[in-house]
């Protein structure tokens, strides 16, 4: 288990590289290096972008790990609780001897059967596979969590997730009083004060299903011991939810779909060459947000990791003397972007090209994304059967919707 000791340790480390690139800029000729120079500006700058992915990477597997650790901090000590313990301990067994394919006791199967049953009543669109079981998911999570920045439970991410046990349809109210103010009155005067009434509107949250596909498995693998196949599966089944998840909160088109932000976001500014952005936009881009929404914990820049390392170039000056983007050397502390946080997401446009939307900015808690009761696993023993394989299959149940428009906006390259 990663701790905070490890990032620091990377954080020095990119500390160092940093400086040695610091160091090399005062050699630049009428904004250039010599060959010799480009070189070793490249290789410390591959070095130094290494580093910042294995920091977020660490980052985010102590996070995953603080907040389930959170959610085993329970009070189990009655008799109630005990059992419930006690039920979950069996069902967590139960299910890695069932993903394993290994006999089940009595007990076991039965315990099993009850936990799918009490899925069938909410989980119906699936056919009823098992839930699955909370030290499990938690490796799926992780796993989930390096292919974008959306977490599926409170508090992993910039999003608002919200978690509920059911699939019913969930309203919620909006407003946007940005364009109020109050007015002034005067002293002793009759004159009747106006009003302007709140327009609320509402949107909602379905659940939508997305699954893992099948995969398929060698019964040998279920077989022999030692090979730790739960934690194969779980790496496996993470790695195809958190890419079709984080695509779909990205890039959904809210037609009997998921709302993905992008195209539910405000433009706020068009560059003026369709290959290029410029220092000057992205501070547009930035002030193109109402006030209200710049400020809070959530609030920040997001964008592909390719244009992120090209603005990693642009500079506030002529003399490059003062980069937009300030790395931060402090373990827990993000880069920042002009002030603010930089979220790195690989479903948005990668490349400065002729009408892309390339960088998103605003304040992220405004972004809700609704997860119905988590994961299941269903398992195919026939299907495969001639192949001596058995299959599987995760699914999972959510929406998103961005619940003020205003709250975030992006850059559109130049359309020629």
């Amino acid at each position: 288990m990663s701790n905070i000791n490890d990032v620091q340790k990377l954080v020095d480390k990119k500390a160092k590289v940093w400086k040695e690139i610091e160091g090399i800029k005062d050699q630049l000729v009428d904004g250039k290096f010599d060959n010799d120079l480009n070189d070793k500006f490249d290789r410390l700058e591959a070095e130094y972008q290494a580093l910042d992915k294995s920091i977020k990477v660490t980052e985010q597997q102590i996070d995953a790990d603080n907040y389930l650790a959170a959610q085993k901090g329970e009070d189990l000590t009655g008799a109630a609780n005990q059992s419930k313990k006690d039920n979950r301990e069996v069902y967590k067994d139960a299910f890695i001897k069932m993903a394993s394919g290994k006999h089940l006791t009595d007990v076991e199967a039965a315990v099993l059967s009850d936990y799918r049953n009490a899925a069938q009543q909410t989980i119906t669109t699936t056919g009823g596979g098992y839930v699955i079981p909370e030290d499990f998911a938690d490796e799926v999570v992780k796993s989930m969590l390096y292919y974008g920045p959306f977490g599926i439970t409170p508090g992993a991410g910039p999003a608002r997730i919200i978690n509920t046990s059911g699939g019913n349809p969930f309203p919620i109210p909006t407003i946007n009083d940005t364009a109020q103010s109050g007015q002034d009155l005067a002293i002793n005067t009759d004159a009747t004060t106006s009003s302007t009434a709140l327009t609320f509107g509402t949107k909602q949250l379905d659940a939508y299903v997305i699954t893992s596909d099948l995969i398929q498995v060698p019964k040998q693998l279920l077989q022999d011991e030692g090979v730790g196949f739960e934690g194969l599966l779980a790496e496996l089944l993470g790695e195809r939810m958190g890419r079709r998840y984080n695509n779909k909160v990205t890039r959904g088109l809210g037609v009997s779909d998921v709302q993905g932000f992008e195209d539910a976001a405000t433009q706020g500014v068009v560059t003026a060459a369709d290959d290029a952005i410029t220092a000057n936009e992205i501070i547009q881009l930035q002030h193109s947000v109402d006030k209200a929404y710049r400020m809070g914990p959530s609030v920040g820049f997001m964008m592909h990791d390719s244009i992120a390392s090209q603005i990693r170039q642009l500079t506030v000056t002529a003399n490059a003397d003062q980069y937009l983007w300030q790395p931060s050397f402090v373990a827990g502390q993000p880069d920042t972007l002009l002030g603010n946080k930089v979220y790195i997401n690989n479903d948005l446009d990668s490349a400065l090209s002729t009408n892309a939307r390339t960088i998103f900015f605003g304040d992220w808690s405004k972004f809700w994304i609704r997860v119905v009761r988590g994961m299941e696993l269903q398992r195919f023993d026939e299907r495969f059967a001639e192949k001596y394989q058995v299959g599987w299959m995760g699914t999972m149940r959510f929406d998103a919707e961005l619940v003020d428009a205003a709250a975030i906006k992006f850059v559109r390259q130049l359309n020629t």
